[in-house]
Parts: C-alpha cells; structure tokens; sequence
C-alpha cells in the first residue's frame, strides 16, 4: 500500500527531526513537559508494528506542543487520515503540513491529496489579521492553517463548529466560535490585543520653565487604539515612562513660537527631547495667514497694473513719434522712466 512506503519513508527520516536526547519541550499552555525525542522514536516503533492508531495519537500530541515545528509529522498524519473515513482529517493535517513549511515536493503531494479528498459542499474560511504581525491561526487549537499574517488565509473546511484560534507575537491570544454547519462560508477579522510594552521620554524646555507641553500618540499605534493625551506645565519628569509608539509633542506660549515634533518610543530604551523656544514678533506687527495673503494680492495686482500702464504708455508714445506729435528725444526720456514695484 503506498502509507506503508511513506510511513517507511518517514521512519528513516525521523532522526533528523528530533530534538536532542536530553532535550524536553515546554508544554506552551501547562507546567507539564513532553519529551519529543522519545515520543517520535515511539509513534515510529508503533508504525513498524502497525500500531497505526496510537502512532497518530502520539504524532498529535508533538503537534499540539510544537504547532509550527514538525511539518513532516503533519505530513503523514496526513497519509495516516487519507485511509480512514471520512477524509476530513486528513485535508486539514495536509493544509498544516503546507502552511508549517513541507518540502516542495512533499507539498506538491499534499495539495494533490487535498484536490482529490475534498468533497463538494465544504464551506469557506477566510481570515484576514492585521498587517505587519507574526505568527500563526489554528483550528481546534491542532491544525494550524496560516503561519503568513500578511497573506488572507482562504480555504475550504467541512461542515462544522470550530474553535478559530489566533496568536501573534507580543499580542494576547485570541480564540472565536464559528458555525459551519449552516452557513456557507465566513470571512473573520481578528484582531488580537497587543502586549503593552513601554519605554521612556527626557524632555526638557533649556530657556523657559511656563512652556504648555502636550504629548499625543498617533491613535492606530496607541493600545487598543484610543487616544492616549498627556499635558504638563513647564516640564515632564525624569525618564517619564511611555507606551511604545509614534507621539507628536506640542510646546506653546503666548510669547513664544509654537515648537513641534514627531517622535517614535521603543521598547526599554530613552528618547531626549530638548526644547528651545524662539521668541515670537511683537503683536503690532504680527500679521496672520489669510491677512498676509490679501496683501501680497494686493501688491501684486498693483504692480501688475503698473507695469501695463507703463507698456501702455510706450507703445502710445511710439504712436506719437511715427505720426510727429512729440520728437524722439521726449519719447527717450518717457522710455527711461521706471516704476519699482515691490510685492
């Protein structure tokens, strides 16, 4: 039979698949450990046997400690499913194998496997993250079907409740209910909270100490998306301590020129801000944006007046000259005559 020659074939290449001897896994989700090493070499003991059933018991228990590690052992749960009934199991180990990293010629096997197991009526799943993420989206909390956050995950399941489970690097995980049994597909955006990391800000104003500061970070990265506002009089404390992510920070005074910047807080380490205020022109002569606009308007639709005129007046005087009205000296002195516009 042809698992017999996979299942051989994956005998041989176990060895390079364990951890180890002495090596123990850590169980993400308990204290409790599993020695890797000792349960592949005993689901591939069972195998010679034909101890089928127990292997891939064993092979799940790797899988559900090590969810992206083991392809291989996807794989052939895979090919150990393909020969019982109903198939369903084994689409979603091939699916796993696919998105865990099976070699290509292996995955060009699962996906032939997939073509020819999935019957017509299975429902659609997409699941689209947020963008700029690592990690990885699971079924059940075994079949993990996604390790690409930036790529939709968009595949075709049997009908059934399913556990939907999303973790993330620096976000908590986050698990949802679907119903499939009725419905014929389902698009999911999770949307997992992040971890709260922090950093910190030196802020100094070097040549005022009544200087209003406001320190606003830009909402897409602030933690849960709110608005995250903070203004002080005169200073900010010593290495004040700040929610990682992009703020924009605002120094105003009535006497002083208004003083911003952009600034971007990393995780553990100090951003130094220092702040010298200008001192702004008196208010008698303080003109404001739409004022200052009108005013060159004006000035340069005079001069513009002006310059015509001037034209005007030559091409006239030129007129005056060929027809012997005025001599050519008058004309001369009228030519030389300039008008200084300034704008």
């Amino acid at each position: 039979m042809k698992i017999k020659t996979h299942i051989a074939l994956f005998a041989l290449l176990a060895s390079s698949l364990l951890l180890p001897i002495n090596a123990r896994a850590k169980t993400p989700s308990s204290e409790d450990t599993l020695d890797v090493h000792a349960t592949l070499a005993r689901a591939n003991k069972l195998l010679e046997y034909n101890g089928i059933s127990r292997a891939a018991t064993l092979y799940e228990r790797v899988l559900k400690h090590h969810p992206t590690s083991y392809p291989e052992v996807a794989f052939v749960l895979g090919q150990i499913y393909e020969h019982k009934q109903p198939p369903e199991k084994a689409v979603l180990f091939y699916h796993m194998s696919i998105a865990t990293g099976i070699s290509p010629e292996a995955e060009q096997d699962a996906q032939d496997a997939i073509q020819r197991l999935q019957p017509k009526g299975w429902r659609r799943l997409k699941v689209i993250l947020p963008q700029d993420t690592s990690g990885y989206v699971s079924l059940n909390n075994l079949y993990v079907l996604s390790t690409d956050p930036s790529t939709p995950l968009e595949i075709l399941v049997p009908p059934d409740q399913y556990t939907l489970s999303v973790k993330l690097h620096d976000h908590h995980p986050e698990e949802m209910e679907i119903d499939l049994t009725e419905e014929s597909g389902v698009t999911l955006y999770p949307n997992p909270e992040p971890f709260m990391f922090f950093g910190f800000l030196d802020l100094s104003v070097t040549n005022y100490d009544k200087a209003h500061i406001s320190i606003t970070q830009e909402v897409s990265k602030s933690p849960q998306g709110r608005m995250n506002e903070l203004f002080f009089q005169g200073k900010v404390p010593k290495d004040f301590k700040l929610p990682t992510g992009t703020y924009f920070i605002e120094v105003t005074d009535p006497d002083h020129d208004r003083w911003i910047r952009r600034i971007h807080v990393e995780r553990d380490l100090e951003v130094e801000v220092i702040v010298r205020l200008t001192k702004a022109l008196p208010p008698e002569i303080r003109y404001d944006d739409i004022r200052h606009q009108e005013m060159k308007y004006i000035l340069q639709r005079d001069a513009h007046k002006a310059i015509f005129a001037a034209s005007q007046k030559a091409q006239d005087n030129s007129e005056q000259v060929a027809t012997g009205k005025i001599t050519r000296d008058q004309a001369l002195g009228i030519k030389h005559q300039r008008i200084i516009a300034k704008y």
